[in-house]
């Protein structure tokens, strides 16, 4: 491992930053499936209205999506960083100036903007704020529900309440309540009132 030369470490570096480059990339390749996977079943999710818990967990689903790739592409920027210092110390020797430009561009905010890094996180907090409007969408909808619930059982309450006020004694043929006089005393007429 001594006997190596000026060219096996470029090449070592260079190895080992193409290999993390090409991950990042298909890890948000990935990424890019499960976001469609999310899409797809939100859609479906909204599609039963009355099934507010499964709304609640695709959305949740998606926030956990977004953060999960989120710190997976961190881990990857930083471990890509360090070949490539590496590679712009090679070049400074060499003076040469891919990466040194590429460095130098991405101090501008133009370049800040339109990197990787910027894409991919927009990319990320795009899906978890969808999530998150998804978990809101559903609260809303189980406390409507709720709601609804309630106001159902109030209303079926009262109508009982009110049928059972309105209801006449089994023998009383008559829509107006009279109250029953017992068998044993005389009917009162209004003839046994006048004087």
């Amino acid at each position: 491992m001594h006997n190596l030369t000026e060219k096996d470490h470029f090449e070592y570096a260079w190895r080992h930053f193409t290999v993390i480059a090409d991950q990042r990339l298909k890890t948000f390749n990935f990424y890019i499936i499960m976001v469609a996977a999310g899409v797809a079943a939100t859609l479906a999710a909204f599609e039963k209205k009355e099934a507010a818990w499964i709304m609640f967990s695709v959305g949740v689903l998606n926030m956990v999506c977004a953060v999960v790739f989120f710190l997976i592409d961190e881990r990857s920027r930083r471990l890509v960083e360090i070949p490539k210092m590496v590679l712009i110390e090679f070049e400074e020797a060499k003076d040469w100036k891919l990466f040194r430009t590429d460095a130098a561009l991405q101090k501008t905010l133009w370049h800040k903007i339109t990197s990787y890094t910027s894409a991919f996180r927009l990319a990320f907090f795009s899906q978890f704020v969808f999530g998150l409007v998804v978990v809101v969408a559903a609260i809303m909808s189980m406390f409507q529900d709720l709601q609804e619930s309630l106001e159902s059982g109030q209303r079926h309450r009262r109508h009982s309440i009110q049928e059972k006020t309105l209801q006449l004694p089994a023998n009383q043929s008559s829509g107006i309540y009279r109250s029953q006089t017992p068998q044993w005393l005389p009917s009162p007429s209004l003839n046994s009132w006048r004087v």
